[in-house]
């Protein structure tokens, strides 16, 4: 999550003034802007909590404006501060309770079509990829979008 922090923290002095303003407008025509990629692994995250049962950290609506198939762009919304603590809330959650989880219901096939015709098989593949593989694209993505505003990249 340090990614997230480096690109995000309102303190950090590279988001101030029009740079920041720059890189919350996204990379370029038919690009995800910061809140979408923002909100987009928050619900991710409660995706991936659903899976062994827990509840969701971010609030319902988000569903709509960071989902498969949204815009991948926000006018207005939650703010940058409050999607990173979603987030957080979110690794917090997932992170407790893996431990805490039977093993059997992780292997159970996750009968989710999307997922049908690639590797992952079960509900632990599913909440890995979430929190990793899934996670680090949108990361990069969040990277783009500080170059865009012509800042450093986050790695």
């Amino acid at each position: 999550m340090k990614a997230l922090v480096v690109f995000c923290h309102p303190t950090h002095d590279s988001f101030t003034g029009a740079s920041l303003q720059r890189a919350l407008a996204g990379l370029a025509k038919g690009g995800h802007d910061v809140r979408w990629v923002l909100g987009h692994i928050a619900i991710s995250l409660d995706f991936a909590a659903s899976i062994i049962g827990l509840p969701s950290a971010s609030p319902p609506e988000w569903n709509a404006l960071f989902g498969p198939g949204a815009s991948g762009t926000t006018s207005g919304g939650p703010n940058l501060a409050e999607l990173v603590a979603v987030i957080d809330r979110g690794h917090a959650h997932i992170a407790d309770a893996l431990p805490k989880t039977d093993p059997a219901l992780l292997e159970q096939p996750h009968g989710m079509e999307f997922f049908d015709q690639t590797p992952l098989k079960t509900k632990g593949d599913v909440i890995a990829m979430l929190m990793t593989s899934h996670e680090a694209y949108h990361i990069a993505q969040l990277s783009a979008c500080r170059c865009a505003a012509g800042l450093k990249p986050i790695f």
